[in-house]
């Protein structure tokens, strides 16, 4: 069977995740799945089995265990080798700080080293590969946000999953801009979207209520993304972005990245101590 790419997704358990998972295969890609969660992982292989009669491989990693990750790269390098497309949308909270075997906050390490670190090991087999993409999936932050590097470095200052959430979600987007520089010599594109807010279905077991349900999601509608959609927004980016790298999408239009992020300074301090904190050496590639 001749597939279009081979793309691995990191965080298919989501009801957005699952609808991207089933939209890449739908579309005649060969697709590996990443996940830390067993039983939803298989749930949605089945799922996709039943709908497409075709098997997708599933991996399951811890994302805050940077061993983890490394055994992760490893073994899809081994296994393969027509890898063009990396998907990174998984991201977690915790209702309380938690410092990793790392010894990294457990939300920055799992929502954005762990993304950095999985990339990068993985860039050597892109650059192998016809139509490389890197494509990392974000949620809204404020424009004027900025890193704290004393939490980055010292897990100092931040406390709030939010806050943590947030400081993941600007380093993310300045890794991207960075890493699109570094990949300038190479036919590798990378790139970041935000596909809206993601549709949360409201739930309730009592019957009388359900013309409250059916309002609420109106309302909830109004001003967000289904998954469906979400995973529309993402896959037509893979298809139409031609040559271009380092930009930022909001649905499926580029927007303007964060006032520091565009500082040239900022990410390269951000880079030095990702490399610092992964105990790497990822320069140019």
């Amino acid at each position: 069977m001749n597939f279009k790419n081979t793309i691995l997704l990191n965080g298919g358990t989501t009801e957005f995740g699952e609808a991207l998972a089933k939209k890449l295969v739908k579309e005649g890609n060969y697709l590996i799945l990443v996940s830390d969660d067993s039983v939803e992982s298989f749930e949605i292989q089945k799922e996709i089995y039943d709908l497409y009669g075709y098997k997708i491989d599933l991996f399951l990693t811890d994302y805050a265990s940077q061993r983890e990750i490394k055994e992760l790269a490893e073994s899809i390098e081994n296994k393969y080798p027509k890898l063009n497309i990396i998907i990174n949308n998984y991201s977690t909270t915790s209702v309380e700080k938690v410092i990793t075997e790392d010894n990294i906050e457990l939300i920055f390490q799992a929502n954005y080293i762990s993304r950095f670190l999985l990339t990068n090991l993985l860039i050597p087999i892109l650059a192998n590969n016809k139509h490389s993409k890197i494509i990392n999936v974000i949620d809204k932050i404020d424009n004027k946000l900025e890193l704290d590097f004393d939490f980055i470095e010292n897990n100092t200052n931040i406390e709030t999953s939010k806050e943590a959430e947030e400081q993941a979600i600007l380093a993310d987007i300045m890794y991207i801009q960075t890493l699109s520089e570094k990949l300038i010599n190479t036919s590798i594109t990378a790139n970041s979207i935000y596909p809206g807010k993601i549709e949360k279905e409201i739930y309730t077991d009592d019957f009388s209520e359900r013309s409250m349900k059916l309002l609420g999601k109106k309302i909830v509608n109004s001003f967000t993304t289904g998954p469906k959609k979400a995973s529309y927004y993402v896959y037509n980016i893979i298809h139409n972005l031609g040559g271009k790298s380092g930009k930022l999408y909001k649905k499926n239009r580029p927007t303007t990245i964060p006032i520091f992020a565009a500082k040239q300074k900022n990410r390269d301090k951000l880079w030095e101590l990702s490399n610092l904190l992964t105990e790497s050496t990822f320069d140019i590639f």
